[in-house]
């Protein structure tokens, strides 16, 4: 059997992110635009690469304005709107897993994604 793609894996991990969010910008609320799945913080490892606690649903505006193209560069002010949405313990778990990922394989990620 073919071993799946980190790409393949993301695209997975891209649609459960937007599924989580019942396909609304988890910033402006908007519905029915184009939505994309944001990684929180970097993607290094495979973990989190996949891990669902790794990603915000955005609509393409909020996710342009995190990346500075408007000029704003607000990925501050999200963490800390996501500090109030999930509590500072996610927010502090997350920073803990980028520093010290769980090593894992892109099959046991996916396999964890599919049943989540």
């Amino acid at each position: 059997m073919k071993k799946p793609s980190r790409k393949s894996a993301e695209r997975v991990w891209k649609e459960k992110i937007k599924e989580r969010a019942k396909y609304t910008c988890e910033l402006c609320y908007r519905k029915d635009i184009q939505l994309h799945a944001h990684h929180i913080e970097r993607k290094q490892s495979t973990y989190m690469l996949l891990y669902l606690g790794n990603g915000i649903c955005l609509c393409a505006g909020c996710h342009m304005s995190i990346h500075g193209i408007n000029g704003l560069g607000a990925l501050d002010e999200v963490r800390g709107r996501l500090d109030t949405i999930r509590g500072k313990s996610w927010l502090d778990r997350l920073k803990r897993l980028k520093n010290s990922p769980p090593k894992v394989s892109i099959e046991e990620m996916l396999k964890k994604l599919k049943t989540s």
